[in-house]
């Protein structure tokens, strides 16, 4: 997951690098050529026709909050479905509206200097809005589903297509009209673009009409009548101090708002970078009912980034600022220079802590957002009239800056704080102490630049840019050393005794993590399938002396946590002990794929259980019943995951149906489980091979476990009127054995967990029978239907399984989950 942070952060910071560019050039060329006066024209209107973005009421910070948790439970499915229907109707009231406008006859009370009729721009200018308003569900979409590389790829292709294109005809001296026309239909090019993509990453699979309800329109309603402020404070921040000297005023006086405006959008986008992916982020941690510290470190650290980030952008608006806008512009309206500086603090206040908005809306805390929001607004609003009749535009900047102060900068921490459980001290700290370190950084860097003669103000500028890089890669280069000379281990505990299915565990475990050293606790027998150095660390009484200080540790398999008897007990008692101790060596504690359960006394288990989850960093449970029960214990980090078998690469197994019957057979008793009498279930098997028998198929008794599972298959076989001996066969385990068998079968008869999992990643036809808890809690989650031995084998039907590719493709993340 947090690879996944970084690539998108990168891939948004290089296209939003490229809107900066081309945005610039298209800022200049349109002032230059529209002229002031309709310039201001064209920046009212579009500030005005942007109230459209209002009725958003935070539906896309919604879909973008539920679309990493969809699976977790199934209102939330309805939440999305019906939030999607209403930002669709939405679009399609603006349309109407937007039609009617442009149709009436109205006196709209503003003229073009061009003689433009206004009428056209508020049509065009009105798509371009209504369509990038419908852009913005497929978008949430596709940032909550992390599919950052594509959205990236089609908004550039669209940024650097219209800002061509603008320039082009700006260039050939062509209408207002024209460079609205761009804008309305590049807009609709990026929807349908954007509409694709999400069709293509499953969205329209997930929207089912039977999914629409009104307690789920209720929700919306509710959840996005708080979140309609964070829409009105964002549009009142960039347009309330336009419009005001616009309207007040005159269009002229807005210009130097709207350059330094622009540059401001420059300074949230960059922002917006860091801060872009951390909703779905942040929803998926709280997902997993994480309330304890792993949650807020993580936000504190997202803190840090936010304010050196920010900091980083004021501080070069502080020192080249001025040479800049002379560059860019060339002749500078008045005032300029005073609105971006003051404007600029009040940004950088508030950008320093964005990601407070993303916490606030993953741990359900609008109710806050919305008093923060209002603040913002009410100081803005309250401070324009007298500071703008006091001092024009420079007092409208004066306004924004008051209101990010008062809101952003001094109420802001206290509520955050409260809401998340924080010390207002800690988090001070985190801002506070990497802007100190910046702020010297800068000096340094501005001091030695001072050192050097340049004939020119260009090449002072590029210097200390050139210098803020050099000294850029430097730290990037000792963060690089250091973590290549951080030894990082992963410690195992599971069951490794040539299980078939623990061995797929550990191999997907191992194969795909990118730890320096692994480590198994047990005697030295590397399990199947694991293609990397594997180190052994002996149990026993020295075995403490033995451990690896700072080393993940993970428990793997999904008997690990039963506690029917009193060794199993035991054994959950030694895990809380080694768990402990890896503490104090500086790790962290992972269970994983596990099942929760058997049982005798519930209160007794959950209390053991609760202990455990007192030092254990990560829970990966595999069933809906495990995480009922962790969430009695109030256990922290819990994540519903597939079992870790099902990222298997299937391809790499023949998959040919033949007309075999693959049988996996175990002692049903094993584990102290008295689900099945061993008598009832080897004649129930026997009864059901010699009905396949005598269709003509083969039978292959699957055993996944040779110490455990061939004996009750020679007894099985034992009991069975056999004629022809070539038609039934054992097949041990060696691995790929049992793979290919499974895989060529055309039934399934799973009595073993994982040969239930691996017949539905190849997609057989099974029945399956409920020998132990963990197969019916697993097969009720993914829909399978199980069956219990009663003696009449002639009712068992095979019915098709298969996992969504949904689940599939999520069980692949568990080796960025482990290590992040």
């Amino acid at each position: 997951m947090l690879k996944t942070l970084i690539s998108g952060a990168i891939y948004n910071i290089a296209n939003i690098s490229v809107q900066i560019i081309l945005g610039l050039l298209v800022f200049k060329e349109m002032l230059l050529h529209f002229g002031e006066a309709d310039f201001g024209l064209w920046t009212l209107l579009f500030a005005i026709l942007g109230h459209i973005k209002l009725f958003e009421f935070g539906m896309g910070t919604l879909i973008s909050k539920l679309t990493p948790i969809l699976d977790f439970e199934e209102k939330n499915n309805n939440h999305f479905t019906t939030v999607f229907f209403a930002f669709t109707s939405i679009s399609l009231i603006f349309t109407l509206i937007i039609i009617t406008l442009s149709i009436l006859p109205f006196n709209y009370g503003f003229q073009f200097q061009s003689q433009t009729p206004v009428s056209i721009i508020i049509f065009l200018l009105g798509l371009n809005f209504i369509f990038t308003f419908q852009t913005g569900a497929f978008t949430a979409y596709l940032t909550g589903s992390f599919k950052v590389g594509k959205l990236n790829a089609a908004k550039l292709f669209i940024n650097v297509t219209r800002s061509a294109l603008i320039l082009a005809l700006l260039n050939f001296n062509y209408s207002v009209i024209s460079i609205a026309t761009i804008f309305s239909v590049m807009a609709g090019i990026e929807l349908i673009l954007v509409a694709y993509l999400s069709a293509k990453t499953g969205l329209f699979k997930k929207i089912h009409i039977s999914n629409y309800s009104n307690s789920s329109l209720r929700y919306v309603a509710r959840r996005g009548s708080k979140l309609l402020f964070l829409s009105i404070n964002g549009y009142t921040r960039s347009n309330a101090a336009i419009i005001y000297c616009g309207l007040i005023l005159n269009p002229l006086m807005l210009v130097p708002l709207r350059i330094s405006g622009r540059l401001m959008e420059i300074y949230v986008e960059i922002s917006t970078a860091l801060n872009y992916l951390l909703t779905p982020y942040f929803s998926s941690l709280s997902g997993q009912k994480s309330e304890n510290d792993d949650f807020n470190n993580k936000f504190l650290v997202s803190i840090s980034c936010a304010t050196l980030l920010s900091l980083i952008i004021f501080l070069n608006i502080t020192f080249i600022g001025d040479w800049f806008l002379v560059f860019w512009l060339k002749d500078v309206p008045a005032y300029t220079s005073q609105v971006l500086h003051i404007v600029a603090i009040a940004f950088c206040i508030a950008n320093m802590q964005g990601p407070c908005t993303s916490a606030l809306i993953s741990k359900n805390h609008e109710g806050v957002l919305m008093k923060l929001c209002l603040a913002e607004i009410f100081i803005l609003l309250g401070s324009l009239w007298p500071l703008v009749n006091t001092y024009g535009a420079v007092g409208a900047a004066y306004a924004i800056f008051l209101s990010l102060v008062i809101s952003r900068a001094i109420i802001q921490p206290v509520l955050v704080c409260k809401a998340l459980n924080l010390s207002l001290l800690s988090y001070s700290k985190y801002i506070f102490i990497p802007g100190v370190m910046l702020g010297i950084t800068f000096s340094i860097i501005h001091y030695l630049n001072s050192l050097i003669k340049f004939g020119s103000e260009i090449y002072s500028a590029a210097s200390f840019l050139g210098l803020q890089g050099l000294f850029i890669l430097i730290v990037s280069l000792i963060f690089y050393m250091k973590r290549k000379k951080m030894r990082k281990s992963l410690i195992i505990y599971g069951y490794n005794n040539r299980n078939l299915g623990d061995d797929l565990m550990f191999s997907e475990i191992i194969n795909k993590t990118n730890y320096d050293h692994y480590y198994f606790i047990g005697h030295k027998k590397i399990p199947d399938f694991v293609s990397k150095k594997l180190n052994f660390i002996k149990p026993g009484r020295l075995m403490k002396f033995r451990w690896k200080l700072k080393a993940d540790f993970a428990v793997i398999g999904g008997s690990v946590l039963m506690g029917s008897s009193a060794a199993q007990q035991s054994m959950i008692r030694k895990k809380i002990d080694w768990f402990k101790w890896n503490k104090r060596c500086g790790g962290r504690n992972f269970i994983i794929g596990a099942n929760l359960g058997p049982f005798n006394d519930e209160n007794q288990y959950l209390s053991l259980i609760s202990e455990l989850g007192s030092v254990v960093d990560r829970w990966f449970v595999r069933d809906d019943y495990s995480v009922g029960l962790l969430k009695k214990t109030k256990a922290n980090n819990v994540r519903l995951m597939p079992d870790i078998v099902m990222g298997l690469d299937t391809q790499e197994y023949k998959c040919t149906s033949n007309d075999s019957v693959a049988i996996s057979v175990t002692v049903v008793g094993k584990d102290n489980n008295q689900l099945i009498d061993s008598e009832k279930y080897q004649h129930e098997i026997s009864k059901l091979a010699e009905h396949y028998l005598a269709q003509g198929k083969t039978i292959n008794f699957l055993s996944f476990e040779d110490s455990v599972d061939i004996s009750p298959i020679k007894k099985i076989i034992e009991r069975m009127n056999i004629t022809s001996k070539s038609k039934v066969r054992v097949i041990s385990n060696n691995g790929e054995n049992i793979l290919n068998a499974i895989s060529s079968a055309e039934i399934v008869i799973s009595t073993r967990f994982h040969a239930m999992v691996i017949a539905a990643l190849f997609e057989k036809a099974q029945i399956i029978y409920s020998y132990n808890n963990k197969t019916h809690q697993f097969a009720q989650t993914y829909g399978f239907k199980t069956y219990e031995v009663d003696g009449n084998y002639e009712s068992k039907v095979p019915s098709l399984t298969k996992f969504d590719d949904e689940s599939l493709n999520f069980v692949r993340s568990y080796a960025e989950l482990v290590e992040s």
